[in-house]
């Protein structure tokens, strides 16, 4: 029964890193960064990244038109959205994620041991 715990519970870990981190390419650099004791780079994600492009374009085109203005409007609230998506990220990471990795580093050990 240890053992199935055991093997659940590093799926599920397994899961929930690829559904908050899509990217394999990201996650290994995560990972490796973690490795390192260095922090990871805070660059923006792709929600923020649209939002940028929208606002800059939207600003080109120019804030008073109509198009431009709906660019900048739908940039901003990408730019919002990128936002609450890190922190998503983050408390589902620290109140989710840490505990089952506790679990698996803490109690599971003293229990198959």
């Amino acid at each position: 029964r240890a053992d199935r715990t055991k093997a659940r519970t590093e799926r599920l870990t397994s899961h929930v890193d690829t559904v908050l981190q899509p990217n394999p390419n990201e996650r290994l650099e995560s990972f490796i960064l973690t490795k390192l004791d260095q922090k990871a780079l805070n660059k923006p994600n792709i929600y923020e990244q649209l939002g940028y492009c929208m606002c800059e374009a939207g600003n080109d085109f120019g804030p008073s038109t109509q198009y431009g203005s709906a660019l900048i409007k739908c940039g901003q609230c990408h730019q919002k959205l990128g936002l609450a998506h890190k922190e998503f990220i983050q408390s589902a990471a620290i109140g989710f994620m840490q505990p089952l990795k506790s679990f698996l580093d803490g109690e599971m050990k003293s229990l198959t041991v």
